[in-house]
């Protein structure tokens, strides 16, 4: 949490329901993950099933945030949540690998 400092997401999950059906709690638990124990390799892992495993992992990835603010209210850290996703979006992307199933 030290190295997180403020941008420290609860898992609360008050930020959902998100209009561009982002999982913004997993996304920020993936960041959190990848900056405050060094699982960044995880992180990306995970973050490459969004969009691509359906129903096991469902929502879409952070760039897809059009800051409208739904969460922003909601959220009882009063993080900048489209700013975190955008951030988390940057660390976890990497780059694509190959899917093991179609």
């Amino acid at each position: 949490k030290q190295q997180l400092k403020s941008d420290h997401c609860a898992q609360c999950y008050d930020c959902l329901p998100c209009p561009e059906a982002i999982n913004i709690p997993e996304i920020l638990r993936l960041r959190n993950m990848a900056i405050a124990y060094d699982m960044q390799n995880y992180g990306e892992y995970r973050y490459q099933m969004l969009e691509n495993a359906g129903h096991w992992f469902p929502g879409k990835k952070g760039n897809t945030c059009t800051d409208c603010g739904d969460c922003l209210p909601r959220c009882p850290e009063q993080l900048a949540i489209p700013d975190l996703l955008r951030d988390a979006h940057h660390r976890l992307n990497g780059k694509p690998r190959r899917r093991l199933w179609e």
